[in-house]
């Protein structure tokens, strides 16, 4: 006799965004620096802080080596939002060793689901202290990011170009804060200044920064993550916007 299952699918946030900084290319920060894995909900951390399917150049002490790969340990696929760059030779991909551009996953279709959103606001210059909780922002081009602080608000941030960011997106500390802040460009993100940054960044180019930040949450780049100061980055895992959640983790809930 045939079993009819009823599955519901548990909402995560992706596997991409647990990374801490995540690039397809190359991650290169002057200064010294500090990382801080994630904790796994049974306490044990999650060792997934830092990689380049290129090179990882970057100075932390000794025992946060750990927490760093590179391509010379192994490849990661990358998805990422917006279009594959037109001098990429997709034909090298067939060679034993192809190049790290090989493991990209472009998604251009992305940018629909936030174009069409009830309600959206249609802006390429914000203030995010003028966004209630629950906003997503569609900029068709580059999208110019005022100063502002989230704390515990969600909001979505969506350019098909680069987005520019100053000043800081919350003021707490690290152990209390909420990962309410989804960016997502097609192009580049940049920040800039002496800031404090807490949440997912997804870039279908590069993500740089230039100043001394703090970061925490996640970085997804598609060419590589440069930063000209030290960077503080703690891999923070209670991510509260639901725009980087994805389906997963299946239960059977009834059959018959």
């Amino acid at each position: 006799m045939p079993v009819v299952a009823r599955v519901e699918f548990r909402e995560i946030p992706d596997p991409a965004f647990t990374r801490g900084l995540l690039s397809a290319g190359y991650i290169t920060v002057t200064g010294n620096s500090s990382l801080t894995p994630a904790r796994r909900a049974d306490g044990s951390i999650d060792p997934n802080v830092v990689h380049a399917n290129s090179i990882v150049s970057i100075s932390v002490p000794e025992a946060q080596r750990a927490y760093i790969t590179s391509g010379a340990d192994r490849m990661v696929e990358v998805p990422l939002p917006g279009q594959r760059p037109g001098d990429e030779d997709m034909s090298q991909c067939t060679r034993t060793t192809p190049p790290a551009y090989c493991y990209k996953r472009y998604d251009p279709a992305i940018f629909d689901e936030y174009r069409n959103r009830p309600g959206v606001i249609r802006s390429c210059n914000v203030n995010l202290n003028a966004l209630a909780s629950g906003t997503t922002v569609f900029c068709e081009g580059n999208l110019s990011v005022g100063s502002g602080s989230v704390e515990g608000r969600q909001i979505t941030l969506v350019a098909t170009g680069s987005v520019s960011m100053s000043g800081s997106t919350t003021t707490s500390p690290p152990e209390r804060a909420e990962i309410g802040l989804f960016v997502v460009a097609g192009g580049n993100i940049e920040f800039s200044g002496r800031t404090d940054n807490y949440g997912v960044f997804w870039a279908g180019g590069h993500v740089r920064q230039s100043g001394t930040s703090r970061l925490y949450g996640s970085i997804v780049a598609g060419s590589f993550i440069q930063s000209s100061g030290g960077i503080n980055f703690t891999s923070v895992n209670n991510v509260t916007n639901r725009d980087a959640y994805i389906e997963a983790e299946p239960r059977i809930v009834a059959w018959h």
